[in-house]
């Protein structure tokens, strides 16, 4: 049995996808995210486990959002970030009823 989550996530379909900069310059797509944590493809970045990090989130809409936090799991196509300083529930709810008025909205 897998433990509850402790935050809502959205998942994005690809053609929405708000795109992660780090503090270094590089740019990763944001699978999907919740108020604590972010999944992004690493598209040949190399991360570790425990990996501090730190950058921006932009959103389709334009809007940015500084996050930091750690590495949980680093996989070729995917890696887990843990936000110490995460996306506000108000953004959150944002992009929930943006993705919702697309028709395009996907959950887990």
């Amino acid at each position: 049995m897998t433990p509850e989550r402790q935050h809502y996530r959205l998942a994005y379909p690809a053609t929405l996808r708000p795109r992660l900069t780090l503090t270094d310059g590089r740019e990763f797509v944001v699978l999907d995210l919740s108020e604590s944590g972010l999944r992004f493809a690493p598209a040949g970045g190399t991360f570790v486990s425990g990996e501090e990090m730190a950058g921006t989130v932009r959103f389709r809409s334009g809007r940015v959002f500084p996050v930091s936090g750690r590495v949980l799991r680093a996989a070729p196509t995917d890696c887990a970030l843990r936000l110490e300083s995460g996306i506000p529930f108000q953004l959150m709810v944002e992009e929930q009823r943006a993705l919702l008025q697309t028709g395009r909205w996907l959950a887990s």
